[in-house]
């Protein structure tokens, strides 16, 4: 139900309801579940699209009066929290950009704010992170961006709530402060915020990609394991506690009082990651073994599993959306499969055997999902987590929690406090060491949810004790889902792929090995932006190593925020063999690049069947802003493609005038279809038959312009705009009379995508 296209109508859900109730009466229980339990997710899922902001009302500026929730997060110059209202005229939740903010936010305040109301929504591409899923999935109605100036009233503290989640959150925000002014290396207190409070705002991209590309980046959740070893501290505790009731003759039993306190222990600890999904299921569970043995009942681990699993459910039926989910439960199942069958005499293992075993069973268990999921393997995931949860658990984690503890307490203990910096350090240090072993993520083929379904039967099957029936079945089954072989491209197919990165332009032509990107899309030009996880994606949807992409050329056509914005990415994580550019951009003196030129009409070359061709700037041209851009014209037997950045109507006339005869049928519309670009004569000239406007959705300008629009209607072009459609691919070969296109959202439709229109 949360995986499908659209939401059934409310007839459907009646008629659902009254089966359940149904079965309920033929004592059909399973059956009856299953129907409310599909009913409730619906209808949560449809107040939670009724309750978002509505595109028609984009960018519409309201005084809003909220408090502040979780933990405010700076990123770069601007701060971002979330806002919860009490007005039913506003959204619910509101999450909240504030650029240069100037005053401390803290959770639980209350301000009154102008804020730029926008609905929920994100950028899509192929594959790769779907952030309007995660706006969903985290209960966000609207997403905001705090207005200042003379034409709105400035923003107003109305006081503050200190009671509830809201002092809890401002504990969190206290710790994360005190942590980050207390340590020396940014890194380290990065992972101390994150294994302390569950807040990952801090770690650097290279933190990160170095923790996932050795699989271990598990243990910055706040998992179960680290809630479990709270609860045993606070048990041993309890029983010092105990211990000093008897002697002041006070009874108590000693079982009752070392669970209780156990159980406050990993309800603080819980409290201090925001009662993230792990910890939720974490506790849960704790919760019903303590509620057994206090009870005096037997129960098993798959008991709390389910139960805390429906609980979550329960309290979240979007939770299915989240992938964090199917890995916490999933590899808790797995445990619990590969532990439970062990017989009295076979659980005399040692310690490290099951470590051994554990990690066996998580690695093996979780494969398809990493696969299907992430379009990743990781080698050298086993080695790091034999190495790592010990060293987290024994050493890192007491440490930290102590010498914070205490730091705060005003007891400086700085033996204490500078041993947890250092394992942080050591910790970072083995797994980059780890990581340059040329062990960490392999891309690995997509696969589709049949496939990762069947990789868990073959996972399950394979792990299952010694003696069970043909295991060496699972094995292969297992083998067989994952490891799907990569479809035989079409030779010599020409694709042309424009990527869904906002009001900008990022393109690349693909024939065979051959690829060409035009503009790198907005960002700040230092690694703030959209292209460095399209690369990556690229790279998994290529299954090449996570080394470097290749491209034999790229064209920097326009000195715009929008086109050149992921230059940095670009250089970082991309081979260049030539760059062709319309501004001082690249030097010559770029490590990952070979030749730098300028872009100008007349320059050609060819590769396969495609021909390329500037016919705009000309070599004497002065700088005249967008009408200075590149204008890259390919031809191929199937057709002809141009691609135009910044051109409006004078530019347009000036390339006709150079070139009268130069024609295309696919048309990339230059500055996101603004009303000053696209003009009549140009699309006589060109008569294109399908055009491409790479455009953001809800952009603060309201491109594409309708007169842009309406002058491709009247002649009959079929438009693609990646506000409406994502990612926009066209694909020409040989044995076809017409293209193929696809879209992202066409690929990933989800109910949630509603409003896309493609």
């Amino acid at each position: 139900m949360a995986w499908s296209p659209t939401l059934p109508p409310t007839g459907w859900l009646w008629g659902l309801a009254g089966l359940g109730v149904t079965a309920l009466i033929h004592h059909r229980s399973r059956l009856a579940c299953f129907c409310f339990g599909l009913c409730w997710c619906a209808v949560v899922a449809q107040h939670a699209i009724d309750a978002r902001w509505p595109h028609e009302r984009a960018g519409e500026v309201q005084l809003i009066e909220g408090t502040v929730v979780g933990l405010p997060e700076w990123s770069d110059q601007t701060l971002k929290f979330r806002l919860k209202t009490q007005d039913p005229n506003a959204p619910k939740l509101i999450e909240a950009r504030w650029y240069r903010a100037r005053e401390h936010i803290q959770p639980g305040d209350i301000w009154r704010l102008p804020l730029a109301l926008y609905p929920p929504t994100g950028r899509l591409n192929f594959s790769g992170f779907d952030y309007e899923r995660y706006l969903l999935t985290e209960g966000i109605h609207a997403t905001a961006r705090v207005r200042s100036g003379a034409s709105h009233p400035p923003p107003q503290y109305l006081g503050a709530q200190r009671h509830g989640m809201a002092a809890v959150h401002r504990l969190r925000q206290r710790l994360a402060e005190h942590i980050q002014a207390t340590t020396t290396d940014l890194d380290v207190a990065a992972l101390k915020r994150a294994l302390l409070l569950g807040d990952r705002s801090a770690i650097s991209d290279k933190v990160r990609h170095v923790l996932q590309d050795t699989g271990t980046a598990h243990l910055l959740a706040i998992s179960g394991l680290h809630v479990g070893m709270m609860a045993g501290l606070g048990a041993l505790v309890g029983v010092v506690i105990w211990g000093g009731c008897v002697v002041l003759g006070i009874r108590v039993g000693r079982t009752p009082m070392a669970l209780a306190v156990g159980w406050l222990f990993a309800l603080g600890y819980a409290a201090l990651a925001g009662f993230s999904l792990p910890t939720q299921r974490a506790l849960i569970m704790l919760s019903v073994a303590m509620l057994a043995t206090l009870a005096r009942r037997r129960t098993s681990p798959v008991d709390g599993l389910l139960l805390a699993l429906l609980v979550v459910l329960l309290l979240d039926p979007l939770g299915v959306l989240s992938a964090g989910l199917w890995l916490s439960f999933g590899a808790v199942a797995f445990l619990i499969w590969g532990f439970g069958w062990r017989t009295a005499t076979s659980k005399r293992y040692s310690a490290g055997r099951g470590l051994l075993r554990a990690q066996w069973l998580v690695m093996v268990g979780l494969l398809p999902l990493s696969v299907g999921i992430f379009g990743q393997w990781v080698p050298g995931a086993f080695v790091a987590n034999l190495a790592a949860i010990p060293w987290v658990s024994a050493v890192v984690l007491p440490s930290t929690l102590l010498s914070t503890g205490l730091s705060l307490a005003g007891v400086g203990v700085v033996g204490l406090a500078h041993w947890s910096d250092q394992s942080l350090a050591v910790l970072l240090m083995a797994l980059g060491a780890l990581n340059d072993t040329g062990l960490s993520a392999m891309p690995m083929p997509a696969v589709s949810v049949l496939m990762m379904a069947a990789g868990l039967v073959g996972a399950a099957w394979l792990l299952a004790p010694a003696g069970w029936m043909g295991r060496g079945v699972g094995g292969a089954l297992l083998v067989a889902a994952v490891l799907v072989p990569k479809g035989a491209g079409q030779d010599n197919a020409v694709s042309l792929t424009v990527f869904d990165v906002g009001s900008g332009l990022a393109a690349v032509v693909e024939q065979d090995a051959y690829r060409l990107l035009f503009d790198t899309g907005p960002g700040d030009g230092a690694g703030q932006d959209t292209l460095g996880g399209l690369l990556a994606q690229q790279a998994r949807r290529d299954h090449e190593p996570p080394a470097r992409r290749v491209f034999d050329d790229v064209v920097l056509s326009w000195d715009h925020r929008g086109y050149r914005g992921g230059l940095g990415s670009l250089l970082d994580q991309a081979w260049v063999g030539r760059v062709h550019q319309s501004f001082d951009a690249v030097d010559d003196q770029a490590p990952s690049v070979a030749s730098v030129q300028r872009c100008q009409r007349g320059t050609t070359w060819s590769t396969g069947d495609l021909h390329f061709e500037f016919v705009h700037p000309g070599p004497y041209l002065p700088d005249l802003g967008g009408n200075s851009t590149c204008v890259l014209s390919i031809r191929h037997p199937q057709g002809r493609v141009l691609l135009v950045s910044g051109l409006d109507a004078v530019g347009e006339a000036h390339v006709l005038q150079m070139h009268e005869a130069i024609g295309a049928d696919t048309l990339v519309v230059a500055r996101s279809g603004h009303a000053e670009a696209t003009s009549d004569a140009w699309l006589d000239a060109l008569n294109p038959a399908r055009a491409v406007i790479s455009v953001g959705l809800n952009d603060r300008h309201r491109r594409p312009d309708p007169a842009v629009v309406e002058r491709l209607a009247k002649r009959g072009v079929d438009l693609y705009q990646t506000s409406h459609c994502g990612a926009v691919a066209i694909t020409w070969t040989r044995d076809a009379d017409a293209p193929r296109i696809d879209t992202a959202v066409g690929q990933r439709r989800r109910f949630w995508h509603s409003a896309r229109n493609c």
